[in-house]
């Protein structure tokens, strides 16, 4: 598996579904105009301009913060900080792989456990399949380093080699990588 930002390393599956004239009637997985999943995390699906993609199947780990009054909350963060200020012991007297840190954070982990498997649940509207005759299902898995949202959190601070946010966030969608791809053949029904 490609590496990347533990925490925020994007690996999900893209479903797209098109009739015979390669019209697409369904998709999941794919992006929002700034290169974004339809996730929670996309500033589009915020603001109303997409909608959520509730079919998603995504294996991205997430930061969830503590809230001042209790509970928790995802978070982009691109770097752990606490609320107030700690107490550091160095040398650790807790493993910091079991406890993480600082302990007002953590990392809620998406992926799939060794020998381990997760489905996605898709179901394209009966009213999208407007023909009898064949649908193709197309199924990507894809894998990204970093989410676009990342960037927006860091991009105050500049990046390297002189890229602009735009110029970053354009190699990074082109830099995620096809895992695995199978393409599924299905009769239309009959009205």
């Amino acid at each position: 598996m490609p590496t990347g930002f533990t925490g925020e390393r994007l690996v999900w599956l893209e479903v797209t579904v098109k009739d015979a004239d390669g019209k697409v009637v369904f998709i999941s997985g794919d992006r929002d105009p700034n290169g974004d999943l339809r996730d929670g995390h996309s500033s589009y699906v915020h603001a109303g301009k997409v909608e959520l993609d509730k079919h998603l199947l995504s294996l991205q780990s997430l930061f969830v913060t503590q809230n001042g009054r209790g509970g928790e909350i995802e978070h982009v963060i691109p770097i752990p900080y606490p609320f107030t200020s700690l107490p550091r012991v160095l040398p650790s007297p807790v493993s910091l792989v079991f406890t993480g840190e600082p302990s007002t954070e953590r990392v809620h982990k998406m992926g799939i456990e060794p020998n381990g498997e997760r489905w996605g649940h898709y179901e394209v509207p009966a009213d999208a399949l407007t023909t009898n005759g064949t649908y193709t299902a197309t199924i990507k898995l894809i894998s990204q380093p970093a989410p676009v949202n990342l960037l927006l959190a860091i991009q105050d601070v500049g990046f390297d080699y002189g890229l602009t946010p735009v110029q970053a966030r354009d190699a990074l969608v082109q830099g995620a990588q096809v895992l695995w791809e199978e393409e599924l053949k299905f009769k239309g029904i009959n009205r």
